[in-house]
């Protein structure tokens, strides 16, 4: 993975794209069965059933802000999704 370069004429849903692809990158890599992401920390990954922090630098520079994680979720959830997460604090 490079090292991310903040590109001031990207939007928030290129930005979450680029981070989504990085995020799931190390997923994979890590063969993780769980992201995890909350608004100013940093993600986690449950890798064999122990939930563990990233260890790229990139990501942790690259923390969720609040207008880039609700570009994200508004990319990757549905209407239901949204409103469960709303009420519930999380979705699955």
């Amino acid at each position: 993975m490079q090292a991310a370069q903040s590109d001031p004429t990207m939007n928030n849903a290129d930005r979450s794209n680029d981070f989504l692809s990085k995020v799931l990158q190390l997923a994979v890599s890590l063969q993780a069965s769980d992201v995890h992401a909350s608004p100013g920390e940093p993600i986690h990954y449950r890798v064999d059933g122990k939930l563990q922090r990233e260890s790229f630098p990139e990501l942790a520079q690259q923390r969720f802000s609040e207008n880039l994680s609700h570009a994200f979720l508004d990319e990757i959830l549905d209407p239901t999704q949204l409103q469960q997460l709303n009420h519930r604090g999380s979705v699955d």
